[in-house]
C-alpha cells in the first residue's frame, strides 16, 4: 500500500469536513490554524483515493480563489491500516476503477521530464556521444548505456498522455522537446558520420539498425506499455529496463551517422526503426492510459480530450500500418 499526504489551504469561510471530502476514505486527519482567515485540512489516504480529494478542491476553486492543496509522499504508516477486502457491488468497482489512477500526481511526474532546460539538452549531447561512441566500437555495453540516459522517452510519454488528456499546452511543450532533442542529436551524429574514416555498413551495430522487422514493432509496443505502466503505478524501480527497451537513441544517431557517410538509403532504414519506435510508444502510451482511467477532471474536457484521443490514435495506426508495408516491401541490407 502507498500512503499520502494531502495539506489543503482554504479559507474559514470553506467549512470542509474530511470524511465528506475523502468520502470516508482518509486514515487520518487534522485541523491547524494558518491565520485568523486561514486555515489547513491535513489528510492520510491511500494514493488511490487521493484524486477524488484533488478534485475536490479544484471544484470548490471556483468559489473560493484561495483554496489550494500540496500531496506528500509517506514511507510509513504506523498502525498500518488492515487490508480488507469487502465483497464490492458494481458501483463501487467503477469507483475504485475511476480512482486507481492519480492523475495530477502523473501529470507533475511527467511534466519534470519535458522541462527545456540546460539539463535536458546536456543529456541528449551526452547520450548521442555515447551512443556514437558505441556503435562505433560495435560495443553492446556502451550502446546500452546510451538507452539508459533515454533523454527522449519522457517527451514520447508526455505526448501520450496530452493526448489522453487533450491538453494542447502539454502536447505543444512535448512535441517542442522531443524536436529539439532530435535536431541536436542528428546533427552530431551527421557530424561523427562525415568525419569517420570508416564503413560504417561493416560494422554490425550499425548495420542491424537498417533493418526493420516485424519483432521491432512488438517490442516498441510492449516496451511503451511497460513504460507507461510504470509511471502509472509510480515503479520507477522498472524504468532502466523500459529504457533499454525503447530504444530511441541508438536507431537516431545510425541513421545520422549513415547519413554523414553518404549511406542515404541505409540512414532512411535507420530512421524508420525510430519512427517506428516513437509510433509504438506513443500508441501503447495513449492506449494503456485509457485502460489504467486516467480521465480529464471535467466532462466536457472529457468528451474533447476523446475526440483528440481518436484522431491521434488513428494517425499512429495509420502510420504504423504504412511501416508494416514497408517492411515487407523493402529488401533487406
Amino acid at each position: 500500500m502507498a500512503f499520502k499526504k494531502i495539506v489543503i489551504t482554504a479559507p474559514v469561510e470553506c467549512a470542509l469536513k474530511a470524511d465528506q471530502i475523502t468520502n470516508g476514505e482518509v486514515l487520518q486527519y487534522w485541523k491547524s490554524e494558518v491565520s485568523e482567515h486561514t486555515y489547513q485540512l491535513h489528510l492520510v489516504m491511500l494514493s488511490e483515493h487521493c484524486q477524488h480529494v484533488l478534485d475536490e478542491v479544484a471544484k470548490r476553486r471556483a468559489t473560493y480563489a484561495n483554496i489550494s492543496a500540496i500531496q506528500h509522499n509517506i514511507d510509513l504508516v504506523i498502525p498500518r491500516p488492515p487490508e480488507e477486502e469487502p465483497e464490492a457491488t458494481q458501483e463501487d468497482q467503477g469507483k475504485a476503477k475511476s480512482n486507481s489512477t492519480n492523475r495530477d500526481e502523473i501529470y507533475s511526474n511527467v511534466s519534470t521530464t519535458i522541462d527545456a532546460n540546460s539539463k535536458f539538452f546536456t543529456m541528449v549531447v551526452l547520450s548521442a556521444i555515447v551512443a556514437a561512441t558505441g556503435l562505433l566500437r560495435d560495443d553492446t555495453a556502451i550502446i546500452i548505456g546510451a538507452m539508459v540516459i533515454a533523454p527522449l522517452l519522457g517527451p514520447n510519454v508526455a505526448l501520450a498522455l496530452a493526448t489522453t488528456l487533450g491538453d494542447k499546452q502539454l502536447m505543444g511543450r512535448s512535441l517542442k522537446l522531443l524536436i529539439q532533442g532530435a535536431i541536436i542529436a542528428t546533427v552530431m551524429s551527421v557530424a561523427v558520420g562525415y568525419l569517420s574514416t570508416d564503413n560504417l555498413l561493416d560494422i554490425p551495430a550499425i548495420a542491424a539498425r537498417t533493418n526493420l522487422s516485424y519483432s521491432d514493432l512488438v517490442l516498441a509496443l510492449a516496451s511503451g506499455t511497460a513504460a507507461t505502466l510504470a509511471i502509472v503505478t509510480g515503479q520507477s524501480g522498472t524504468l532502466i529496463g523500459v529504457m533499454v527497451a525503447v530504444a530511441l537513441m541508438p536507431p537516431l544517431v545510425s541513421a545520422g551517422m549513415l547519413a554523414g557517410s553518404g549511406h542515404f538509403v541505409e540512414a532512411f532504414r535507420a530512421a524508420q526503426l525510430l519512427l517506428a519506435n516513437i509510433i509504438c510508444v506513443n500508441l501503447a502510451g495513449v492506449l494503456t492510459f485509457q485502460l489504467k482511467g486516467v480521465r480529464p477532471q471535467y466532462a466536457w474536457e472529457t468528451s474533447k480530450a476523446k475526440r483528440q484521443t481518436i484522431r491521434a490514435t488513428s494517425i499512429w495506426i495509420i502510420l504504423l500500418v504504412i511501416l508494416s508495408f514497408a517492411i515487407a516491401d523493402l529488401p533487406k541490407s
